[in-house]
């Protein structure tokens, strides 16, 4: 596959991926989302954006919008009643890497055993405190001992994206331009992507679905957060392109015949069949993953609490944590739309009227949260919808539409 778009795409993005960047609570592997019914707002056509479940244990540090700062579409009066879940999700109890047995761990632990670890330059990004431009020559430093990685840096920040004058042609300048943490995210991003490679047609289609879905579902986190005034905008951001490792991690270790069991699309789907079939859903391989390669386990909790919001309708009260997962998980979800070209743009969707509502059935419930409506109502804002057009339109010529339900049962 070309790597160009999602690298590049992914420079524009204001991403963090350090310790510091991801603030995560402990704790995701704890008991299971509480199935019953919360309350649930009223169909009224406004954009919504998720708050995540204040029990949710493996939540980010985050912080309500700032005063003052309106979100681009007003915040509705939400009415709320009763939440009656639809069947696929009432029945849906997802389960956690701890709650395997050993035969069953092991059985998984087989599946995977093959898939390969990044360069220890991930491990290096998630603990090297690069949060400040005082430490951006360490960061120079670290990415002139990879070159290949120099030159996807090299490439994103003279990107059409920024629309430079002149060209950048050393790091010092690449990482003053873009800034520690987006030059940063570019780094872990293209660590993966490098690791991972698909060595069928039918593989490689699926993860370059994958990446461009990551991609843009990093840069829809980074603006809103930013502008509401959140806490860690690069923490979410980092937590959400992880969250997708599972699922990369699927793609690439499944015999072919068990890969087409499982839909490409439509997350609750997909999420239940993986779960049929391998004893996990995708985010909890990726929480095992993630600890087998020794990254911190405050960052590997929260990086797998995103997955559950499927599952767990908001409630009063819930807090700011919860706000952020919620978004985090919406962010992925509209990314997987845009890249499949089931959503041509960012203004065509209304999570409250959304009718294919199973993955998102949870996530309506957040509309109640004022926190939430802000930060969604930013996804409208002409800054994020522009970005992500010129990253979605290289996309449209080349992308076919991935199928949204298996070719055979799971």
């Amino acid at each position: 596959m070309d790597s160009t778009f999602w690298i590049l795409a992914l420079g524009g993005a204001a991403a963090a991926v350090g310790v510091g960047a991801m603030v995560l609570r402990r704790g995701a592997g704890g008991t299971s989302p509480d199935p019953a019914p919360r309350a649930r707002p009223s169909s009224g056509a406004v954009p919504a954006g998720p708050a995540s479940p204040a029990t949710s244990p493996g939540a980010s540090r985050g912080a309500s919008p700032a005063s003052g700062v309106a979100a681009t579409t007003a915040s509705p009066t939400v009415a709320t009643g009763p939440f009656d879940p639809p069947p696929a999700i009432a029945v849906l109890q997802l389960r956690r890497a701890h709650e395997l047995t050993a035969a069953e761990r092991e059985q998984v632990l087989t599946t995977f055993r093959e898939v390969p670890r990044p360069s220890r330059l991930l491990s290096r990004l998630v603990s090297m405190d690069l949060m400040n431009e005082a430490s951006s020559a360490e960061l120079v430093a670290l990415i002139s001992r990879e070159p290949l990685i120099a030159a996807k840096v090299l490439a994103a920040v003279n990107s059409p994206l920024h629309g430079l004058s002149r060209p950048v042609s050393n790091l010092g300048q690449a990482v003053a331009y873009l800034g520690v943490n987006r030059v940063r995210a570019i780094c872990l991003q293209y660590a993966l992507m490098a690791a991972f490679q698909g060595d069928s047609p039918e593989r490689t289609r699926r993860l370059e679905a994958v990446w461009n879905a990551s991609a843009l579902a990093a840069e829809l986190t980074q603006y809103p957060m930013q502008t509401t005034g959140a806490a860690d905008p690069g923490g979410l951001t980092s937590a959400v392109v992880l969250s997708f490792l599972g699922t990369v991690a699927v793609t690439v270790a499944l015999p072919a015949a068990a890969l087409a069991r499982l839909p490409a699309r439509d997350f609750l789907q997909r999420t239940t069949a993986e779960q049929t079939l391998l004893g996990l859903p995708s985010g909890e391989i990726g929480r095992m993953l993630l600890t087998g390669w020794d990254l911190p386990e405050t960052i590997v909790d929260g990086v797998a609490a995103l997955d559950h919001v499927l599952t767990t309708p908001w409630q009063r009260p819930a807090g700011p944590l919860a706000t952020r997962l919620g978004f985090g998980y919406l962010c992925a979800r509209l990314g997987e739309r845009l890249a499949a070209g089931e959503l041509d743009t960012l203004q065509a969707f209304d999570l409250a009227a959304a009718p294919d509502a199973g993955e998102f059935a949870c996530l309506q419930t957040y509309l109640a949260d004022p926190g939430f409506a802000a930060l969604v109502g930013q996804l409208r804002s002409t800054h994020v919808t522009q970005r992500v057009a010129q990253m979605v339109e290289p996309l449209r010529g080349r992308t076919h539409r991935m199928p949204r339900a298996a070719s055979a049962q799971a």
